[in-house]
């Protein structure tokens, strides 16, 4: 059940759909852990990053820039991984939630953090390399991230309502 929600978590990546037989073997069977599927889903992102930075032909006067990017990615991840601690006993349901928004506050900073790096790199980059990130770099972004609403098949941003 843990794993099925780490993977619901956002840990596998949107373009890491091709796999060796492994994969697939693992999909029909399941993980054997939560941290089987961690350490999994860690390695695809680094082989989507890796596959991104190639794709790109990051140069060696951007690499730090890459490097910063792939940084705020993984710690993204990272923060993926953790997950939210279980309630003490006797915590309120006031008090749970509260520490939901606390970390979603957290990964809203990671994921800007990421954001501003990606800033900089795109802005090193020459046109052509602009094209090529445009089509791969939101592909190294965990999943949870690149979802439109379950709620709406248009993706649109529904009014919330009070």
């Amino acid at each position: 059940m843990i794993a099925i929600l780490a993977c619901a978590s956002g840990l596998a990546f949107a373009q890491s759909r091709r796999g060796d037989g492994d994969d697939a073997k693992q999909q029909r069977h399941g993980p054997a852990s939560a941290a089987e599927a961690q350490a999994r889903a860690t390695d695809r992102a680094l082989q989507q990053i890796n596959q991104a930075r190639s794709q790109i032909r990051i140069t060696p006067a951007q690499g730090p820039l890459f490097d910063a990017y792939q940084e705020r990615v993984m710690a993204l991840l990272d923060d993926l991984n953790r997950g939210v601690a279980p309630a003490t006993a006797g915590e309120s349901a006031l008090k749970q939630i509260d520490r939901r928004v606390d970390l979603l506050r957290n990964r809203l900073a990671a994921f800007e953090d990421v954001s501003d790096a990606a800033r900089k790199l795109y802005a090193a980059l020459t046109p052509e390399q602009k094209e090529t990130a445009d089509r791969v770099l939101l592909g190294t972004l965990p999943a949870l991230y690149l979802q439109t609403s379950p709620f709406s098949g248009d993706g649109a941003v529904r009014e919330r309502v009070r």
